[in-house]
Order: structure tokens, then sequence, then C-alpha cells
């Protein structure tokens, strides 16, 4: 019963047992399951070496002759592996393992063995082979760095690309030979990174600099992933390195290039400034002694003419004054220096004062100004300042494109979240589509005959969306050519006197 558990074994191992006992004259004696090894009957199994070796493998026949007689009269183990033929044409790869039995004097008592099946074995080493030839051709083909390493973190490979950019050789770069060649700014940081990235056994990237084979670094964008086996052991990390020294160079450059424009604009800001407050003190001189003349405080103007050129004079000054304020507002806001006071304006007042400032304006133009406030207006809690300045804008622009025989109309009333909306609306000349989306750039101008025949900075909208957005709100416009254009001030319910409290 052992014996026959025995040979079921033999038989599923693909393998036989042999002997050569000195009272067979050293003959070939074989365990059941050889016939199936050499895929011939059992009577035809060969029973003396002379007939064994007229099934090795042509290929084979003399290498293997070669270790028998190298083997001689040495009585140790041994291990071959070799081809047979079998009869019906197939080729087997077969492992002999040969291990003599000696007595005390050094004689052969029997020499015994085994033959084992392998063709199984040795078609997974080729297929494995194969494999591992296609991912070095693979690999040595792709233009970036593959590298992977073992559970230590050791580097245990690198493909082709890696060692002609270095100038070494696989086996001097294997273990730690990777770091040799890492920026000594960054080696610290990618250690680390990839000490916690083994610990977690996670993705992990990051950016580097490499040293070439000419002393030279250029940057890479290194990505490396956890590998495992088919039961879940962790292996180590496979990795792959892009060149991205051109991406580098050019975010430098545009580093480089925003530093140069933010310190232009700085400087062009301040300039501005500067000049803003130089202007303003001879202008209001201008202002001041041109308005003493016209009231004749010190006496009376001998030439009509005069009088109406002092007029002149004050007007442009005063207009200049403004231009050089919203200026000088412009460069506030920039530089972060503007300074607003909150505080309980009644939106009714301040659309009043802002009307009387546009009305000889508007009447010169044949405009009609008119209002549709909402009963009981709650007040608002903002800068009286910017205020009245962002009602002036708006209304200053719908009056300057409003053709004569048009109306301007300035609504306010409470808008559905509970905030106030201040509204501006003309019958003017409207602006063109192309047109909405800069509109609110700083210098925007409208293109048209009409807008330079009015002139202005065209800084009004760019300030008025400046000062609502600082309370909290924001501003929308809608317009159609040649209807007309309305521009909304929406204020939050937080700006709301009474809604702020609560």
């Amino acid at each position: 019963m052992d014996f026959h558990r025995f040979s079921v074994a033999l038989r599923q191992a693909k393998l036989a047992y042999w002997s050569c006992p000195p009272s067979a004259g050293f003959g070939y004696r074989w365990s059941p399951g050889a016939e199936e090894i050499f895929g011939m009957l059992r009577e035809d199994v060969p029973t003396n070496r002379e007939s064994f070796l007229r099934l090795v493998h042509a290929d084979d026949k003399d290498r293997l002759g070669a270790a028998y007689d190298a083997l001689g009269t040495k009585h140790r183990g041994y291990r071959l592996e070799y081809r047979i033929a079998r009869r019906d044409g197939t080729v087997a790869w077969v492992l002999e393992v040969g291990d003599p039995e000696v007595d005390e004097t050094g004689t052969v008592v029997e020499e015994m063995g085994t033959l084992q099946d392998i063709s199984e074995l040795k078609a997974t080493e080729a297929a494995l082979q194969e494999s591992n030839e296609r991912f070095r051709i693979i690999a040595d083909s792709v233009p970036a760095f593959l590298w992977m390493s073992d559970e230590t973190g050791r580097f245990t490979f690198v493909n082709k690309a890696w060692l002609t950019f270095t100038g070494h050789s696989l086996d001097s770069f294997l273990g730690s030979g990777f770091y040799e060649h890492i920026h000594s700014d960054d080696i610290e940081k990618l250690r680390a990174l990839d000490r916690q990235a083994t610990a977690d056994r996670r993705e992990a990237s990051m950016d580097y600099r490499v040293r070439g084979a000419d002393g030279r670094y250029r940057w890479y964008f290194d990505s490396w992933r956890p590998r495992f086996d088919a039961h879940g052991l962790y292996l180590g990390h496979i990795g792959l390195m892009v060149d991205i020294s051109e991406r580098h160079e050019l975010e430098t450059a545009l580093r480089e290039s925003k530093d140069q424009a933010d310190l232009a604009g700085r400087a062009k800001t301040q300039f501005l400034a500067n000049m803003s407050h130089e202007l303003r003190t001879p202008l209001n001189a201008i202002i001041g002694f041109a308005q003493m003349i016209g009231e004749e405080r010190l006496g009376p103007v001998g030439v009509l003419r005069y009088r109406e050129y002092i007029r002149d004079i004050a007007a442009s000054g005063e207009h200049l004054l403004s231009l050089v304020n919203d200026i000088l507002d412009t460069t506030r806001i920039e530089t972060g220096h503007m300074e607003f006071a909150d505080d309980e304006c009644r939106v009714a007042e301040i659309v009043d004062g802002a009307l009387r400032m546009v009305s000889e304006r508007a009447l010169r133009g044949g405009v009609t100004l008119d209002t549709d406030l909402a009963d009981r207006l709650p007040a608002l809690w903002a800068d009286r300042r910017a205020l009245m300045q962002m009602l002036l804008n708006l209304l200053s622009n719908a009056v300057k494109f409003t053709p004569s025989g048009g109306r301007v109309t300035v609504a306010a009333a409470p808008d559905e979240g509970g905030g106030i909306a201040i509204s501006v609306r003309d019958t003017g000349i409207g602006i063109p589509s192309e047109y909405l989306a800069t509109a609110f750039q700083p210098f925007a101008q409208l293109d048209s005959s009409h807008a330079r025949k009015h002139g202005g900075t065209g800084l009004g909208l760019y300030l008025t969306k400046a000062f609502i957005e600082r309370h909290g709100g924001r501003i929308a416009i809608d317009s159609v050519l040649g209807e007309g254009t309305v521009v909304r001030l929406l204020f939050p319910s937080a700006r709301v006197v009474g809604q702020a409290a609560a």
C-alpha cells in the first residue's frame, strides 16, 4: 500500500526513480512512471546507458556524454538538465539527479537517482525570459527614466535612458547609487519622501534635479507607485521620471516677467499717485482764484468776455480736478490704500445730491432726469463719499451717452435677497455687446464718435465696480445698442441698516 502511494506521488510529480545495482551489471531499473516520461511502453524503457543516450536530443547528446565522462569515478551527486526525444516526435526537458551509494571503502554499491519531466517549468522559464526581454526592450525605448526598488528601498533596476544620461553602468547604480546624481538641495527632501512612501506603501511624486554625464543638472518629474505580488506582499516601488527642464525654465521666465510687470505696475501706480498729488495743488489754486474773479470779490471785471473766460477756466479746472481725483482713487485701490468710513446713508438724500450735481450738464444736453424710489426705503450702511461717487459716475455716463430728448432715471428698491438695488437707466446709444466684457476695466473707452466727443478717462465704471465690491456687493450692466443701458448697484442685506443691526 505504501509503495503504491509512493508510485502515485512520483507519477503526479512526473518523476521516476532509477537505480543501477552491480547485481544487474549497472543496468537501469525504473520505477513506474518512466514510460510516461519517455513516451513509450514499459518494456521499451532503456535498460542501459547506451540505449538511454540514444533517446537524448541530438543538441544535448555530446554535452551530456561529456558530463558523464567528467563524473567518472568521483562518486558524487550531480544534477543535469537536458532534452530527450520521444517516439511521438515531441521533445521533453528532464532533470536528472544522481546520488551514488558508496561503502566505507569508497566502492560504489549502487548508482541511483531520479528523472523528472520539467518541460512545463522550462516553458515557464522561457516565457518569463521572453517577458523580461520584452520589458527590457520597452523600458529601454521609453524616452524617460524607468526604475524599480525593492521592499527595503534599494534600487534594483534602471533603464538604458538613465544609464546613458548619467554615464554610469548598471552595476554602479544598483543599490544606493541612484542618489549620487541628485542635487544636494533636493536629496534630503527626496529621501524623506521616499521613506514615507515606502512606509505607507503609497504613490508619491516630486520635482528634483538630476546630474548628467556632462556635470549639468536637469529638472525631472518623478512619480512612483508601490508593487505587490499576487498575494498582496509588498515588493517595492516602480517609478517613471520625465524631463521637465523646459517647463521649469518657462515657469522661471514667467515668474521673472510677472515680477517685472508687477514692478512696472507699482512704479506706474506710484508715479500716478505722486503726479495726482502734485497736480491737485495748482488746480485748487486755479479753481479758487477763478471763482474769486468770477464773483468779483476784489472789484468788477471790466470786459464781459473776460467773465466768460473766467467761468470756462473754473469749469475746466473742476473737470480736470475730477479726472485727477479718479486717477488718485485708482492708484489707492491698486495699492490697497483706499480707506472707507462707513456711515448710515439715506439713499434718497444721496440720490438727490447726485442729481443736483449733474443737473446742469443734463439741462445743457437736453436730457431729462427722473427718479423711481421705493416708499420707506431703508438706509444703507456705507461710505458716504464712495456711494455718492458711484452714483455720480453712473449718472455722468448716462447723461453723456444719452442724446437730446432722452431720459435718465435713478431707481432704488429692496431686492429679493433683503438687500437694496440702485439702478441708473438711460435711453442713450447703448453699448455694443463686444465691449461689455471690458466695460469695467480701467481706462476702457467706448469706441464711438459719441464717446470721443465727450471724452473721459474711462475710470468711472472701474472705480464704481471697486467701490461696490468693497461694500460686499456687485455691479451688473445690461445694454441694447440704440435703445439704452441700465447699470445696477446691488448691495447685500448686511449693508441694510435694520438688517445689519440684527
